[in-house]
């Protein structure tokens, strides 16, 4: 999709490893935002323990 929308020969190989990394970087910041704000909403709530944190990210 990402080299589609910009016009990009998808079977040119080069850009085809450039998709698939933009994918792959595009979900682990998103994950990565999914577990900041579970961390966040952790961190500022009244029961805060290292038990409590490791079961709520896992």
């Amino acid at each position: 999709m990402w080299a589609l929308e910009r016009g990009l020969d998808i079977s040119i190989s080069a850009v085809a490893k450039l998709a698939f990394l933009y994918k792959k970087v595009v979900h682990f910041f998103k994950t990565m935002q999914e577990y900041m704000i579970k961390f966040n909403r952790l961190l500022t709530s009244k029961n805060v323990d290292s038990i409590n944190i490791e079961k709520a990210l896992l």
